[in-house]
């Protein structure tokens, strides 16, 4: 595949994820799980040169990284999301950071940002987004989630609240429980890959 080839179908697959990300934020929180469908093409794809991870262009890139580092005490923490009280249901609802954390954006390279960087942890079980992105993209295709481990990370993704560690100013920490985490994450994700100046550049230039 020519590099032109490759660019352009790197941005149309940009195009399908910035379709998802307004879908999103137009109230459908749903389409957070298609949004993992051009993510997963992108990086992982086949492995073939019309993917990201099969190009030369991979090494050197470098993508956006908002997620904030976990506090070492945290038993409970994700690194990409803001919640807010739900007052009918009386529940806590996650809300993507997007940019309003400028503080702690950076660059780093693929690697490190597809199957380094952990953006959610519990006690015993660390979430990085190479996972969280291709069990989304199956579960959005309605196909096999192929992992051994599966039923033990069944709670990322099937709606059950992710906890959180909640530091108080005095006695113990407090542990609360927010809803829609798993596509606030995913929708945040998306943020970071479209405001990636390297990768979008690459699209631009077909």
């Amino acid at each position: 595949m020519s590099t032109v080839e490759f660019r352009s179908k790197l941005g149309e697959q940009l195009q399908i994820l910035e379709e998802s990300c307004r879908v999103y934020d137009r109230g459908k929180k749903e389409e957070a799980l298609r949004i993992a469908v051009p993510l997963k093409v992108i990086f992982q794809g086949g492995g073939g040169p019309s993917t990201l991870a099969g190009s030369t262009n991979a090494t050197l890139l470098k993508l956006l990284s908002t997620c904030i580092e976990s506090p070492g005490a945290a038993t409970y923490w994700t690194g990409q999301i803001q919640w807010d009280l739900d007052a009918q249901n009386s529940v806590f609802r996650a809300l993507p950071l997007l940019g309003t954390t400028k503080r702690t954006h950076r660059e780093v390279n693929r690697g490190t940002w597809w199957e380094g960087e952990v953006v959610c942890k519990n006690a015993h079980q660390r979430i990085r987004r190479d996972f969280l992105i291709k069990a989304a993209a199956s579960l959005a295709a309605g196909t096999h989630l192929d992992y051994a481990l599966l039923a033990q990370f069944r709670w990322v993704l099937d709606g059950s609240p992710w906890k959180m560690t909640q530091k108080q100013a005095s006695g113990p920490d407090r542990i609360i429980h927010v809803y829609d985490a798993h596509l606030a994450t995913l929708r945040q994700i998306g943020f970071e890959v479209l405001n990636s100046p390297g990768l979008t550049a690459l699209a631009a230039q077909a």
